[in-house]
Order: C-alpha cells, then structure tokens, then sequence
C-alpha cells in the first residue's frame, strides 16, 4: 500500500476542488464519487465536459432560433407553437434515421434535410464532443444554423414591429 503524507494529519474532512472542506462521509463525497465510477463504467472523460457545454450551448442557440423562425411565420402564439412541432418532430424522426435502414438515394435525400436543421448536427457535435471525436466542424455547422435561422427570425418578426 502506498502512503500519501500531507503532513497535515487526518481530522475527517477532506477539501473540495473549489474550496471548503466537507466530512469525508458528506452525502457529496460520496455522490462524488459515484459520478465519477459511473463514468468510468460509461467511458466518460469529464476533461471534455466543457466541450460538453459548447455543444449545448450552440445547440441550444439553434434551436432557439429556430422556434423563433419557424414561430415568426404565423399570426398568433398558439400557431406558432403548433407550427414549431410540426415541422420540429418529423425533421427530428429523420436525423434518427440509420444509414442502411432505407435505400442509399432516400438516405442522402434525409442527411440533406436534417443538415438544414439543429437537430442531426446537434447529436453529431454531442457524439464528438463525448466520445472524443473531431468536434470542430459539427459546432461550425450550428453555429451557420443558428445565423441562418436568426436571420430568418429577424425577417419574419419585422413585420410585426
């Protein structure tokens, strides 16, 4: 067994990565300490966690902008949210869609619809960002759609200033 000196003696607690001290049998160390077995059970490398966060924040900001698009296009508030299901839950289904499951023509016609829309880049920058993939051109990709649909949100909300 290999002995660590701290030269500080033991009085129970132990420190926290961003300061304080809590007892070594605080409910947070020990829900520390799971997080961290069930990520390494998972293969999860919390050094990416902050890609983690660009993600979802990217993400978020095109899909954001996308309900604001798609909502801008119709009259009242209840459309709106009508409309962005609509047309959200089928593109959604599409980007789940397997290569091999439909023929290769179908398969390319879904890969270009769901490239127009947050959600395929979306997984595709998470898988990156998770599995230590390239990460740079899924984020790229999100952050165009989110100009774009910001773009389009500008157009169709000016017509009701």
């Amino acid at each position: 067994m290999v002995r660590i000196y701290t030269k500080k003696g033991d009085d129970g607690t132990t420190s926290l990565w961003y300061g304080g001290r809590v007892a070594k049998h605080h409910g947070r160390t020990d829900a520390y300490g799971s997080l961290d077995e069930a990520c390494s059970q998972l293969g999860l490398d919390f050094a990416r966690s902050p890609l983690w966060l660009v993600v979802l924040a990217v993400g978020s900001l095109a899909f954001g902008a996308m309900g604001v698009a798609i909502g801008g296009a119709t009259r009242e508030v209840r459309s709106a949210s009508l409309a962005a299901f609509v047309v959200s839950l089928p593109v959604a289904a599409l980007a789940l869609v397997p290569s091999g499951a439909v023929a290769d023509g179908i398969y390319d016609l879904i890969r270009v619809i769901s490239a127009a829309f947050p959600f395929r880049p979306a997984m595709d920058a998470l898988d990156a960002a998770i599995s230590g993939g390239e990460i740079l051109n899924p984020v790229l990709h999100l952050v165009a759609l989110a100009l774009v649909f910001s773009a389009l949100a500008r157009l169709s909300l000016k017509r009701f200033a």
